[in-house]
């Protein structure tokens, strides 16, 4: 993330600006969000500047209803006893007060009968003097308060952002970040957008910083997927991921069969307050990559000044062959021809500005698409690693992703090592139907199924079979559902994200995103997808 061009931003600079935009946002989110008014003066503002906590972790401020967002820990599904600390920085004449009493910073109050979803007023005073009363909502829910003057595609903006969690313990401060819009250009058209932000270094935004986010793997670059007008249960991608993990203990094997990486990205629903204003439920993901998946760095030489010296990696070095590519289709059919390899994927590692790495996805196009039968059976299990196809090709199937058939995979290479086919992007899959359902358009799949000799029909049906008895059993997969769907109930986030976004609110997309929806769809499609399996030639 370097750009010559790009200004340094500090954090503070950056929160004046935005803060004294807060007034002007939040009067034009009005035609969004339920209308209020608003006050005169600026004093919502300084809900940001005097750092309000509660328990040691920050609130998330949402100025345009007047809402603090509080993360709790685990155990308020019913309603229960909370004792509430409160502290902030001080100001001259600055005091919070909470069911009437006063609190200075540092003071505590307990509080009865606090469950998810509920809310308390709190008060804001100077000299004595009622500035302004919000709503304290407690939340199950991790918060993350984003700010930025500008968001575009393509090309990362600064910002600022913070993640709050009571479960989790977790209170990153206000960091420096870059961001930008994700997805395809028909995403790019939809009101609610998904987002890339990559947490900076506090003297530099154009510089990530690893970090460790809730559970999840330490990195700089982050996903916030919005799964707008597509997956109303919020949760399909993650169902296919969490599967795709159990059934695969690492995303590779090296020559001595040790699992190395993890199979497929982990998350977690949150709440976004974007610039003051609720921005809805979105969906904090790891990003898939070199690192995620424990790919062999390739050895790059550096000049005196440590800076990388990518010409002059030595490719010749099997050691030097790691890569990872993105399946991102711009034609009907895959595997048939090296010629649309660079239209049909997307490479991801190394960074293409580093350098052009094509010429492993080339080689294996080619055999895949150009070798004889007899030269296919002979050499494939060489170039690519069975298993991991057999397990991609079953999620596939038993999810009924047919938006995953001919792209929305991963392939990546480590080292010496074969190709491995790991998930990605799995949206649209148990019963969001956007195209037919066509295996043979994926050339790799279409000669590994119709040629018996590879060894691949056998090997599918016999890892389908010991899974459907355990990861894929229709009441396992809905029980992963229902976890999630409960999740996102509890304190309302979903219906909040509903009344921002107007989604869903059709009696079909509702629908959908229930988990008795997901059974009713599996009840339907699991005796096809093991028709499919069951009638694959063996000889």
């Amino acid at each position: 993330m370097k750009s010559k061009s790009r200004e340094s931003l500090t954090v503070d600079k950056l929160c004046c600006i935005l803060l004294a935009s807060y007034a002007g946002f939040a009067s034009a989110a009005n035609t969004i969000i339920t209308p209020v008014t608003q006050q005169k003066s600026a004093a919502s503002v300084t809900w940001l500047e005097q750092d309000l906590k509660i328990n040691g972790i920050g609130v998330g401020v949402e100025v345009a209803q007047k809402l603090l967002f509080v993360s709790l820990g685990k155990g308020f599904n019913k309603p229960a006893n909370y004792t509430l600390t409160l502290s902030y920085k001080q100001a001259a004449g600055y005091k919070f007060a909470i069911n009437g009493k006063l609190l200075n910073t540092g003071a505590g109050i307990a509080l009865k009968a606090i469950k998810y979803g509920a809310k308390i007023p709190i008060q804001r005073y100077k000299n004595g003097v009622l500035l302004d009363t919000y709503n304290v909502l407690f939340t199950n829910l991790p918060v993350i308060q984003l700010t930025a003057a500008k968001i575009i595609d393509v090309s990362k903006l600064p910002g600022t952002f913070r993640l709050l969690s009571g479960q989790f313990k977790q209170d990153t401060g206000i960091r420096n970040m870059g961001i930008e819009f994700r997805g395809s250009e028909v995403s790019q058209t939809l009101p609610k957008k998904s987002l890339d932000v990559e947490i900076a270094k506090a003297t530099n935004w154009t510089k990530g910083d690893d970090v460790t986010l809730l559970d999840l793997n330490k990195d700089s670059d982050w996903i916030l997927d919005c799964v707008h007008d597509a997956d109303s249960t919020f949760h399909r991608n993650l169902v296919s991921h969490d599967i795709f993990r159990a059934i695969r203990p690492g995303a590779y094997k090296d020559e001595l069969g040790v699992a190395h990486g993890q199979a497929s990205l982990r998350g977690h629903l949150t709440e976004v307050i974007k610039n003051g204003i609720y921005d809805g439920v979105y969906v904090l993901n790891e990003k898939p990559g070199r690192k995620m998946y424990d790919l062999k760095k390739i050895s790059v030489p550096v000049d005196g000044s440590g800076v990388a010296q990518w010409k002059k990696v030595n490719f010749k070095d099997p050691e030097n062959g790691s890569v990872l590519y993105k399946a991102n289709i711009d034609e009907d059919t895959l595997f048939f021809e090296s010629g649309t390899v660079k239209n049909n994927f997307v490479q991801v590692y190394p960074k293409p500005k580093d350098v052009q790495r094509f010429e492993p996805l080339v080689d294996f196009v080619d055999f895949v698409a150009k070798s004889t039968d007899k030269a296919f059976v002979a050499g494939i299990a060489k170039r690519i690693d069975l298993d991991s196809v057999v397990d991609w090709w079953a999620l596939v199937l038993v999810s009924h992703a047919e938006d995953n058939v001919r792209h929305n995979f991963n392939m990546a290479k480590s080292g010496s090592g074969k190709f491995y086919m790991l998930s990605w992007d799995h949206d649209g899959s148990f019963g969001v139907n956007w195209f037919d359902f066509e295996p043979d358009t994926n050339n790799l799949i279409r000669r590994l199924t119709h040629i018996p000799a590879t060894g691949f029909n056998k090997k599918l049906k016999a890892r389908w079979n010991k899974l459907r008895s355990t990861e894929f059993r229709q009441a396992k997969m809905v029980s992963r559902f229902s976890v999630y769907i409960d999740e996102s109930n509890q304190a309302g986030a979903k219906a909040r994200n509903t009344a921002r976004w107007h989604w869903p609110v059709n009696e079909t997309d509702v629908a959908m995103g229930t988990a008795k929806y997901i059974n009713s769809y599996l009840t339907g499609w699991l005796p096809q997808a093991d028709k499919i399996v069951r009638d694959l030639p063996e000889k």
